[in-house]
């Protein structure tokens, strides 16, 4: 019987690698992203800590993700350097913040033949507000 098994597992390696595992769906952009926004005597000031995962279509598209992390890195902090206070203080502007960030993402990936790569854009860390 493990005579036989051994036979199978030779016969049919192909099928293992072309699954797809969830695991391998998120890919983090690395180090987290830091910014700080409009501090003034009347405004308390927002210090942004960011840790960006993104969701990706496919192992192809793991493996482009990967490839261009630096490109993406620059193209998050381009859509960083637009956002104001009021991004980082309400759900509706993190989810705009991601939506921006995905746009951005899946037209920086397309140029390099990767459509549609990036499904989604998740921050595990939020906000810290400066005291």
């Amino acid at each position: 019987m493990p005579l036989l098994l051994l036979l199978v597992s030779f016969i049919f390696p192909a099928f293992a690698e072309d699954v797809f595992d969830a695991a391998e769906s998120y890919v983090d952009l690395g180090t987290p992203f830091y910014a700080s926004y409009e501090k003034s005597r009347t405004t308390i000031g927002v210090a942004m800590v960011a840790e960006v995962s993104l969701e990706v279509a496919n192992g192809e598209a793991r493996t482009e993700v990967m490839t261009h992390r630096p490109l993406l890195r620059d193209r998050f902090q381009r859509v960083l350097a637009l956002q104001t206070r009021k991004t980082f203080v309400s759900a509706e502007g993190w989810q705009m913040l991601a939506q921006q960030a995905l746009e951005s993402f899946n037209a920086a990936l397309s140029e390099e033949g990767c459509t549609d790569c990036v499904l989604a854009v998740l921050f595990p860390a939020g906000i810290v507000p400066e005291g």
